[in-house]
This record gives C-alpha cells, sequence and structure tokens, in this order.
C-alpha cells in the first residue's frame, strides 16, 4: 500500500517531517507498507535522486509515531549515504564489518530524525523485541549497564552478521547523543 496523503495521512505527515528535517525533498522519497508479521523497514535506492521505503504493518503497529521517525531516519540514513551502491558482492570479513559500520552511521541519522535519544532507543529495543510499550520500561543508561553483567557484550554480533549488536548500537547512540 503506498503511504500518501490519501491511504495513510498520519504516515505520510511523518515521512514528510522527517525529510523535511534531513533535507531531502519529499518527491524523492515513495514509501509503502506491507502486511507480514515480521518487523521490518528497508530502503531501496532506485537512483541518487529516488529511493523506495518499505514497512511491515507489525513494525507500523509496534512502534509510537515518534519512535517510526528514528526507523524513517534510519532508513533514509542508507540512502543518503548511498549504503547500496557501498555494497561489495564478495561477503568477506570487510564486507560484514563494513555493514556494522553502516547501521551505526544510519542509526545517528535516525537519531538525528526524531531528536531523542529516548525515542530512538525505545524504537531499537521495541524492533528487536518485538514488544510494545505496554511491556517496555527502557532506560538506555541501565540497559548500557547490562554490557558489564554479560561476558560478551557483543553476542549477536558475528563474523559474517550485518548488524551490531543492541548494547553496541544502543551505547554508540548515546554517546553520539552526548557530543555536540
Amino acid at each position: 500500500l503506498l503511504i500518501d496523503e490519501n491511504t495513510a495521512p498520519d504516515l505520510d505527515k511523518i515521512i514528510k517531517r522527517v525529510c523535511e528535517k534531513l533535507c531531502i525533498p519529499v518527491n524523492m522519497v515513495l514509501s509503502f507498507v506491507y502486511s507480514s508479521s515480521e518487523i521490518q523497514a528497508s530502503c531501496i535506492s532506485i537512483s541518487d535522486t529516488k529511493c523506495i521505503l518499505n514497512f511491515s504493518s507489525s513494525l507500523i503497529n509496534l512502534l509510537e509515531t515518534d519512535e517510526l521517525s528514528f526507523i524513517i531516519g534510519h532508513e533514509l540514513g542508507h540512502f543518503i549515504y548511498q549504503h547500496q551502491s557501498l555494497s561489495s558482492k564478495k561477503e568477506n570479513l570487510e564486507f560484514f564489518m563494513l555493514k556494522r559500520a553502516q547501521e551505526i552511521s544510519v542509526d545517528r541519522i535516525g537519531l538525528i530524525a526524531c531528536g531523542n535519544i529516548r525515542l530512538a532507543s525505545n524504537a531499537l529495543l521495541k524492533t528487536v523485541s518485538g514488544l510494545g510499550h505496554k511491556y517496555i520500561k527502557f532506560n538506555i543508561n541501565q540497559y548500557i549497564s547490562q554490557a558489564g553483567k554479560i561476558n560478551l557484550p557483543k553476542i549477536g554480533e558475528g563474523v559474517n552478521s550485518t548488524h551490531p549488536s543492541m548494547l553496541f548500537r544502543c551505547r554508540a547512540l548515546l554517546w553520539f547523543s552526548m557530543d555536540d
């Protein structure tokens, strides 16, 4: 389903607000929502001036409106940095390290888009856990302190992983948010 002012006006407003904040002309972005029980979002670059954002219905239903700004910004970050064109077809150690670094970079764009570390970290934790606001009471500092209790805080960040562990991502976001 195309997201526009007629079919999903609230989502359309969020996407337009994020595009404006990131200085991306709205006509460069086409957005769609599709039915899925998976919590997913993606950005497909069609060219240097056009991209498609795809959001699963489960993701849209899970997150609060302001948390969606983080996800939209994160996905648009892939477009801004042209990550699709930088991707190597050769899946070696360097490829996976680059993919993890890209995720940290676009998390920062997501934070800029939503403008609030609490919203950004809530969005990350909800997407990884699948739990909504009814069950999650999240404090980023408390969450990051778990790293000291875990022998391998980078667990889930194997050699062949395209995403850093959630603890690592939240810590990197927190540090970025404290930088002027």
